[in-house]
């Protein structure tokens, strides 16, 4: 199992192929950059042999492999996890968090409030960007990042964010009161991520050993992905609680 941001578990042929071919990467990065600064790219075409030579390399191989992931989350109880897995989102968890809120205190108002909001939001097929997926980031510093603060924040994940959009200042405070905030850590399989993510995933390695060559210390390896497939009970390796962070930072994602 790779975990990225530690080089011992990379397989050496990947890091290898990035290491070897540094140099020349670096020279057609550089060369590249300076052919847009000039706004030469318009009419000039950007070749990078090497560089694309070794993403290629890397897309086709690195699916090959287990990867260690993290999935931020608001539970009630951590032993479903242990017990059942991480499952895909479907439309029907919005049953879910509705028997959490009652079983919270809710009046009938609120569970009446949520359940015509999720109505028209499954209506208007507000569940389609979401649903039949987990998304996860790849490396653990990344869980303190702006777009995770949301999901320690507030019970339901970001499809009930969506659902309760537009009634933020009565509706979050309740989602607020709900759960406990975990960070959940895994394995899946590279091969069950979307293909474009894989290749994200690849320029992030190339970046990353080049920063560590130059010896850029500030350099944040950061990539996120969804896969549609359960996370089997087996793969779940540690479950632990988030603690509350005053300084949750941008990711390259945010900038």
């Amino acid at each position: 199992m790779i975990n990225f941001i530690d080089k011992k578990t990379w397989p050496s042929h990947i890091y290898d192929v990035i290491y070897n071919n540094r140099l020349e990467i670096e020279k057609e990065l550089e060369q590249e950059n300076k052919i847009i600064i000039s706004g030469d790219n318009y009419i000039k075409a950007i070749e990078k042999p090497k560089y694309n030579w070794t993403l290629e390399y890397l897309i086709k191989n690195i699916r090959k492999y287990d990867a260690c992931v993290w999935h931020c989350t608001k539970l009630i109880e951590k032993e479903i996890i242990f017990n059942e897995g991480l499952k895909p989102l479907k439309k029907e968890y919005i049953k879910e968090v509705i028997d959490n809120l009652k079983r919270n205190g809710e009046s009938e108002k609120v569970l009446y409030e949520v359940r015509k909001k999720a109505k028209e939001f499954e209506e208007a097929k507000g569940f389609s960007n979401r649903e039949s997926m987990i998304w996860f980031v790849f490396t653990e510093d990344m869980t303190n990042t702006i777009g995770c603060e949301g999901f320690f924040r507030y019970y339901g994940g970001e499809v009930t964010r969506r659902i309760l959009g537009g009634d933020e200042e009565f509706f979050f405070p309740i989602l607020e009161k709900i759960g406990t905030p975990y960070i959940i850590k895994c394995k899946i399989a590279i091969g069950d991520i979307a293909e474009y993510q894989i290749s994200a995933l690849a320029k992030s390695l190339i970046g990353y050993i080049l920063a560590a060559e130059r010896k850029e210390c500030d350099y944040a390896f950061e990539a996120e992905c969804y896969i549609r497939t359960k996370v089997e009970p087996e793969n779940i390796i540690e479950i632990k609680k988030h603690e509350k962070s005053n300084r949750y930072r941008r990711s390259f994602f945010q900038i």
